[in-house]
């Protein structure tokens, strides 16, 4: 119907919300002492897709408008039509022929009453929808700038050098308040959001259970042609991340919190995967190490943990998991050499990841050491990234 607009609304209000929700991370990192580029890049990118939905719906909004206006104009055209050929009919005075222009002037009025005020809500709706637009560019415009800032700050020191009183001044009471203020305000869910979003866990944990159940129980031969034969020595694991991804389009806008689990629980699983595959023992504890930094700092970032803390925390990480990389491939051979299965070495392709890794993770630890502070940041993340994605 052109007049029933309550689908088109259902769908404006969540982006309203969304909208919201972005403008307050933006607004929290931009009052951060340390924050991520690679989240805002993130973080802008979604707010491109919002634009790019509320460009749809206001496409589909205009198209209504003129529909409406197109048969506005189709009745009143039959008004003038009908009023032309009153004058010229020659059987103005029969009383049949009065008659039906009579019933055909009743309906065009009827009709063309109908259209009045129509479009108003529509218009309205255009209008709401053309603000929450304006504000999204203008959001946009924001972080692109915003993010030419923090691109600006990766090669300027923007901490004090570790190694200096002025550094560990930094931990007094206020740094313990900074803490806590960001654990208290660590929210995983209110009421309302359980109890409307209840049934989406209740139907993850039944998928999740079927799931496992189900990949127990068949034939490992047919699951192996296919090219999953995985799937079957880690049931749980597979069970649990296609429940959690399945349930997520369903969640309405999900607090950090709840994100975080989800990151946690995806992130835990896909490590027992990986390890199960692995014959050495050293790679599977670089896949553990790897998975335990990476949940942690995402960790740091939901809480905001004071820079002062977080800085030291990432250097000593850095620092370990840069010398643990580098020595992997002794730390392998020794294994191996020491190992009555003989499981093979890892290849030539391995180690120079693994001692690529170990440069960059020593490169964010000199970084923080000396007090560039955004630059070894980035590089803690990506390198922690790029590992999770190869």
């Amino acid at each position: 119907s052109l007049v029933n607009i309550s689908d088109i609304e259902k769908n404006i209000r969540p982006l309203r919300e969304t909208f919201n929700d972005y403008k307050q991370k933006y607004k929290e990192a931009k009052g951060a002492e340390n924050t991520d580029i690679e989240s805002m890049i993130n973080l802008r990118g979604n707010i491109k897709i919002l634009s790019d939905i509320c460009l749809q719906i206001k496409s589909k909004i205009e198209e209504r408008l003129e529909n409406i206006s197109t048969l506005n104009k189709d009745w009143l055209d039959k008004k003038d039509y009908w009023e032309q050929l009153r004058q010229q009919s020659n059987f103005i005075n029969n009383k049949t022929a009065k008659d039906i222009f009579i019933e055909n002037d009743k309906i065009i009025d009827e009709a063309i009453k109908l259209f009045d005020g129509v479009d108003a809500p529509v218009t309205n709706l255009n209008q709401k929808l053309s603000e929450l637009n304006k504000e999204t560019e203008k959001l946009a415009d924001e972080l692109d700038k915003y993010i030419e800032e923090l691109r600006s700050r990766l090669f300027k020191k923007t901490g004090h050098a570790m190694l200096t009183s002025k550094f560990f001044n930094e931990f007094d009471s206020k740094l313990k308040d900074h803490f806590f203020a960001g654990i208290a305000k660590l929210e995983i869910m209110n009421d309302n959001y359980f109890k409307n979003n209840a049934w989406v866990f209740v139907v993850q944990i039944i998928i999740a259970f079927l799931l496992a159940y189900y990949f127990q129980h068949t034939d490992k031969t047919f699951l192996t042609k296919l090219g999953l034969g995985f799937v079957c020595n880690n049931s749980g694991a597979v069970a649990l991340i296609v429940a959690a991804l399945l349930g997520l389009p369903f969640l309405e806008s999900i607090p950090l919190a709840i994100k975080f689990i989800y990151n946690v629980i995806i992130g835990v699983s896909f490590a027992f995967i990986i390890c199960s595959k692995l014959p050495n023992k050293g790679e599977k504890a670089a896949v553990i190490l790897v998975f335990v930094l990476y949940i942690l700092y995402m960790f740091f970032d939901l809480i905001t943990m004071p820079m002062a803390l977080s800085r030291l925390i990432i250097a000593v990480f850095s620092l370990a998991s840069g010398i643990y990389f580098l020595k992997l491939n002794d730390l392998l051979s020794k294994n191996y050499d020491s190992n009555e299965d003989k499981t093979p070495a890892v290849s030539t392709k391995e180690k120079i990841i693994c001692k690529v890794i170990g440069i960059f993770m020593l490169i964010a630890f000199v970084g923080q050491l000396a007090g560039y502070t955004a630059l070894a940041n980035h590089v803690f993340d990506i390198t922690l990234r790029s590992v999770l994605i190869s």
